[in-house]
């Protein structure tokens, strides 16, 4: 088992609490989360965090695309799960990131780390 520096588990748990922030009907990208995080260049270890969430925690993962508003490949439940939950996709099949991307302006001011309480 690969052990885990303070620096990952710290980005692992800010990705964790932002993605149980994300609305119904709303997606955030790869890049965005890790932005929130504090980590702007660490798009693709937000995915990488993702891929290795415990199901156990019931996060809405699915919840997460990548910049062009493209699900993940192979996770053929992601659109549909989506669709349930009204995000708006456009005719090549990505979601539609000018109406359905997670406008984090209002809802993140308190998720940052100066501001949270645990520093999470």
């Amino acid at each position: 088992m690969k052990e885990q520096t303070p620096f990952a588990e710290e980005f692992k748990e800010r990705i964790y609490h932002l993605v149980r922030m994300i609305p119904r009907g709303k997606v955030a990208t790869y890049g965005q989360l890790a932005f929130l995080a504090g980590f702007p260049r660490h798009a693709r270890m937000v995915g990488r965090v993702l891929k290795e969430t415990p199901r156990s925690l019931r996060l809405p993962c699915h919840r997460v695309v990548n910049a062009s508003g493209r699900c993940v490949p192979g996770w053929h439940d992601q659109p549909e799960r989506l669709r349930r939950e009204h995000a708006a996709f456009r005719p090549d099949g990505n979601v539609d990131l000018k109406r359905s991307l997670w406008n984090t302006y209002d809802e993140c001011r308190t998720a940052t780390p100066e501001t949270e309480n645990n520093g999470i």
